[in-house]
């Protein structure tokens, strides 16, 4: 009986070796920016999205940094957003002077397949909306949670960052960057998502993962003083399984 207590004990022990110390990835499936026209109702549905995942990977995460601003005068705040029927989280970003919003919004493991998105306003019927789709999946057996969450504005001014050092290993970074003027200009090396009208609003991605202590987040400059405003968040994988109360 001993002898099979300890060897019980044995396999348990390498196996919490084993979950400590495997590794962990994110990759970025799909990257999609769009640009709407006129939206004459208080939501506006995004037909069928397919984020493209595959493969065994068991843990996903769908992000939309997102720009709603009224055509009208009146306001054009995005107060909800459901993915295949199931409420996002947001994170951080602006109400900006009462009528118009920038946000980052999110859903972990969502629903499969294609799936409608439908974006819900206060109080308007002639807006407008710029938004970023991404999907990321994690390696077989690894979670995903929000980490780093945080944001800057400058009221008057040619440049803004917004960055921090990441402490998590394997981390990827997403943000957004507004101004009222065009042609922001990126000053670190992300993947451009996608901008409009060009540059007032952008999106981008840390294009891979993020070593453990290195700075990341946005940096833009513009031809003329004026507001910026950026939201930046990272990704975190998480170890799961077994042990996954060992995290």
């Amino acid at each position: 009986m001993k002898k099979y207590i300890i060897a019980i004990s044995i396999v348990i022990f390498l196996a919490a070796v084993y979950y400590q110390n495997r590794p962990m990835a994110i990759s970025r499936q799909s990257a999609t920016y769009y640009t709407g026209g006129s939206v004459t109702s208080t939501s506006f549905t995004h037909s069928a999205f397919n984020p493209g995942y595959g493969g065994t990977e068991k843990s996903r995460m769908v992000v939309i940094p997102l720009y709603a601003f009224p055509n009208s005068g009146v306001l054009a705040i995005v107060s909800s957003v459901t993915y295949g029927g199931v409420p996002m989280q947001v994170t951080t970003g602006y109400t900006i002077g009462n009528f118009a919003s920038m946000h980052i919004w999110y859903i972990i493991n969502p629903p499969t397949g294609a799936q409608d998105i439908v974006f819900t306003t206060i109080n308007s019927t002639n807006w407008s909306m710029q938004y970023a789709v991404l999907a990321y999946e994690s390696d077989t057996d690894t979670g995903l949670r929000i980490g780093n969450i945080d944001r800057s504005e400058v009221s008057s001014g040619t440049s803004l960052s917004t960055l921090f050092n990441t402490t998590a290993s394997k981390a990827w970074m997403v943000g957004l960057t507004s101004s009222p003027i065009q042609n922001q200009t990126l000053t670190t090396g992300t993947f451009l998502v996608g901008d409009a009208n060009p540059g007032k609003f952008e999106v981008v991605d840390s294009n891979a993962e993020i070593t453990a202590g290195s700075s990341t987040g946005v940096a833009v400059t513009v031809g003329s003083a004026t507001t910026i405003r950026q939201a930046v968040i990272t990704i975190i994988p998480i170890r799961r399984g077994i042990f996954w109360f060992l995290d």
